[in-house]
């Protein structure tokens, strides 16, 4: 219901009949107190959820407004986008009316009592209701006082989210903050394993900038990034699968000390939950950046010459402690690589292969846009970070 009536810069209008029929259905739902109320708690006041009631109330808003391209439009079809734009503001009033109330009701006085005076009694009787809170009464609060406090508890709800989201855009610009911020307002712990679980599980936290703060140095972001790795499970995992989920929920950053910590520590995790699969952690490492590298590699178009089989096992002589990888192993790794590109888990395949398409239609110019995004498939860039900044390990045995 909300879809075809919010505006997508670029998009085509929804049909006028489709647009008309759901700002009925709308203005239905406008008188419907309960309802409205129901939507802006259970989604708007809900940290999990979306903003679905402000959604609704902004996309009604936009048509009243007037759609873009409309002051260009003449005759029937400016008559039809003006009924629309009436429709919508019958919808605003609805809502306001209803709203106002129940607002009302829940406060026991008249419609016809001015804005002044029914705030004034909402803060009387929110100053009784902590009053008793605060006492050990026997419950005999009126009826009034439970509309108020349902009023005052929805309006604090809403304050707490809102507050908790500007929590998490601090965190998208300036993790460090974001963190502090978090801790300040209760809604984190200070343990690294609980910051670990909060970068998670949280949604709507950027991933690029959660790869950069879990690739720090310094104290508390390196804890935190082993307490992340070391809540991952990999065990009868194969190596690209271990890193296929090790980068589900972050990019990889641009910094190659940085990669070269989150690697070292994958590494450490993957070989102690699968003994025996190589002789030391070091060659989970060193054959992890080998992977990343052909991923990039088989699915990135600007790639001509790829690499072939026979020179990904090449490339990866004398990995494990000296001795070769069986070359079984290094085929169907390579299999499957070639086969299933790795990539975040939220991303889509189609949606990036569009965005490369545009870049390219620009023209040579374009070239270095184009790599970056193909390659942001694993939060990096890939090729020029392991061919012009490789670190010791990979630099020793000379992968690439």
């Amino acid at each position: 219901m909300l879809k075809p009536l919010e505006v997508v810069i670029g998009a085509p209008l929804a049909p006028y009949t489709q647009r008309q029929i759901l700002l009925q259905c709308h203005r239905v739902i406008c008188g419907d107190a309960q309802l409205l109320v129901d939507l802006f708690v259970n989604y708007d006041c809900d940290l999990d959820s979306s903003n679905l009631f402000e959604r609704a109330v902004n996309s009604v808003v936009r048509v009243a407004q007037g759609l873009p391209g409309t002051a260009e439009q003449t005759g029937a079809e400016l008559a039809r986008e003006s009924m629309l734009a009436g429709d919508a503001l019958g919808c605003i009033t609805k809502l306001l009316e209803t709203l106002g109330g129940w607002v009302d009701d829940k406060l026991g006085v008249e419609p016809a009592a001015d804005a002044a005076a029914k705030a004034r009694k909402l803060a009387a009787k929110a100053s009784a209701n902590n009053d008793e809170n605060n006492e050990d009464g026997d419950g005999d609060g009126d009826e009034g006082n439970e509309g108020s406090s349902s009023v005052v508890g929805i309006e604090r709800a809403k304050a707490s989210k809102a507050e908790y989201q500007r929590a998490i855009a601090l965190f998208n610009k300036k993790p460090k903050k974001g963190v502090a911020l978090m801790q300040k307002i209760g809604r984190l712990g200070e343990t690294p394993l609980e910051i670990a679980a909060f970068l998670r599980h949280t949604p709507d936290l950027d991933k690029t900038v959660i790869g950069d703060y879990l690739g720090e140095r310094d104290e508390p972001m390196l804890s935190v990034m082993h307490a992340y790795v070391d809540a991952m499970d990999f065990t009868d995992q194969t190596l690209d699968e271990g890193i296929r989920k090790f980068l589900e929920g972050f990019r990889l950053p641009g910094e190659s000390q940085k990669i070269d910590r989150l690697m070292e520590k994958f590494a450490e995790r993957f070989c102690k939950q699968n003994p025996g699969e190589y002789k030391s952690a070091d060659t989970a490492y060193v054959l992890a950046f080998s992977v990343i590298m052909l991923n990039t590699d088989a699915h990135n178009p600007q790639v001509k010459n790829k690499m072939t089989k026979e020179g990904f096992t090449r490339n990866n002589r004398g990995i494990d402690d000296g001795a070769d990888l069986p070359r079984e192993h290094l085929e169907d790794l390579y299999d499957r690589i070639v086969n299933n590109e790795i990539r975040m888990k939220d991303e889509n395949p189609t949606l990036l292969a569009q965005k490369a398409e545009m870049n390219a239609k620009d023209g040579a110019s374009s070239f270095n846009r184009t790599m970056k995004d193909m390659s942001n498939r694993l939060g990096m860039d890939v090729l020029s970070q392991m061919m012009f900044g490789a670190t010791k390990r990979t630099q020793m045995v000379s992968l690439f």
